[in-house]
């Protein structure tokens, strides 16, 4: 690795039961191909989820409350499309992230479409909608100066970009063609 690089490998694998609710998830994570990877699992059970972390030796669980009809995503994960991405909605989102876990790796964040934007996107012009999320504080209050990840999403609602704040890094990420994910898959 080149001094500054990061890789993360990162694998995931989701169980719906028939109703199409979340049952499970199993997360697997390697940082800069690591000997020892990063795990996470979750079980829903009843109203709550149950998870379990571990990096080595090291094991951590948690138990939060968890609404049957709540969907469960990841910073490292967005959604491939994204509709009704108007300038000015808002929405509440239930994230994890495998990579810090203070109170839990569980947060609840707000998204907002705060602009149309246009960006070069493989060597093109392309209108998009700028998403940006921040954390919530504990009264359910998005906090301005905690942006998390911001989203370009095209006019069909796909996700083109994705700029993550990681510790203090800045990850960027640019869609790729279907045929190549495919093959990296």
């Amino acid at each position: 690795n080149r001094a500054g690089s990061l890789r993360l490998d990162m694998r995931s694998r989701t169980t719906l039961d028939p109703l199409g609710q979340l049952a499970t998830f199993e997360t697997r994570v390697n940082v800069n191909e690591m000997p020892t990877p990063f795990y996470l699992r979750g079980r829903v059970v009843g109203s709550k989820l149950r998870m379990r972390s571990q990096f080595g030796d090291q094991v951590h669980r948690f138990r939060y409350p968890w609404n049957r009809n709540a969907s469960l995503g990841s910073e490292l994960m967005p959604d491939a499309k994204l509709l009704q991405a108007y300038v000015g909605r808002k929405w509440q989102k239930e994230v994890y992230n495998p990579l810090v876990g203070e109170n839990g790796p569980t947060e609840l964040i707000e998204a907002e479409v705060v602009k149309e934007e246009p960006i070069f996107f493989r060597n093109q012009l392309v209108t998009t909608r700028r998403i940006e999320y921040r954390s919530l504080n504990a009264d359910g209050v998005a906090t301005t100066h905690r942006r998390r990840v911001t989203l370009w999403v095209a006019e069909d609602g796909t996700v083109l970009r994705e700029e993550l704040l990681l510790m203090d890094l800045v990850l960027t990420f640019d869609r790729v063609e279907d045929e190549r994910a495919e093959s990296l898959a």
